[in-house]
């Protein structure tokens, strides 16, 4: 169950990610806002932490 919370959770996150990165025009701002997620998450969502490695 808990499993599952989490994957719903994290699947809730990466949406907001997405809103924000559409929502947020500018490139650096955009940096910012997800560094920002990743330092307030980073224990919570390595998986996410992974995806933006790839930005």
């Amino acid at each position: 169950m808990k499993k599952i919370f989490g994957c719903y959770y994290l699947y809730q996150r990466l949406l907001y990610l997405l809103v924000v990165l559409i929502k947020v025009p500018s490139q650096p701002q955009k940096k910012l806002v997800l560094q920002r997620v990743v330092r307030l998450n980073k224990q919570k969502y390595q998986a996410v932490n992974q995806l933006l490695n790839h930005y």
